[in-house]
């Protein structure tokens, strides 16, 4: 199962802990950075670039949300790492992206990523209602849309179930598997 990291300005996402969410996840990488700087890169498919593109995005004074990929339905590939891009049509010059954890099997044919498809429909529907469409989807998947709400001014919505996701050390993750390689309550 992916797993999706979001750190705050204040907090640091180490190597170590970043290297334990690749070892478990390497199928791809990308993340957006929204402070001090907007940065988006996906498609990072080797642990070395990974380190070094993101390392200044780790660091405090950063606000970041990082999506290290195992894949479920689609292939594996620069174009299927997270975040997808799902402007909303009516206002196609403000930002909005999706990263996903977890699996819709509705929308799993061969060869696409579910997350694909949910970003597709995405990109149709207002942020009201797409708090709407991730509440019937239901099941284990988590979802986090990053949405620029004015220019440079983003806003993190954090969607979907969140029985698996935990805060460790003030950085928030969808689940932690990477960690001990099954679902741990914090202190495992």
């Amino acid at each position: 199962m992916c797993v999706i990291v979001h750190k705050s300005k204040s907090k640091k996402f180490s190597d170590k802990d970043f290297i334990a969410c690749w070892k478990r996840n390497s199928d791809g990488l990308g993340f957006v950075s929204t402070y001090p700087t907007f940065k988006f890169q996906k498609g990072i498919m080797e642990l070395k670039e990974a380190l070094e593109v993101t390392r200044p995005f780790r660091e405090k004074g950063s606000e970041s949300v990082f999506h290290f990929r195992i894949k479920s339905t689609g292939e594996v590939c620069a174009d299927q790492t997270h975040p997808f891009l799902c402007n909303y049509i009516k206002t196609p010059e403000l930002k909005r992206l999706l990263f996903h954890n977890g699996t819709v099997h509705e929308f799993s044919p061969n060869n696409q990523s579910d997350s694909q498809m949910v970003a597709d429909i995405i990109s149709r529907l207002s942020t009201k209602d797409v708090a709407q469409l991730i509440t019937n989807i239901g099941g284990w998947s988590r979802f986090i849309l990053i949405e620029e709400v004015t220019t440079n001014n983003f806003k993190i919505y954090h969607l979907g179930c969140s029985v698996e996701a935990v805060t460790i050390n003030g950085i928030w993750y969808s689940n932690t598997r990477h960690h001990c390689g099954k679902v741990c309550k914090k202190g495992d």
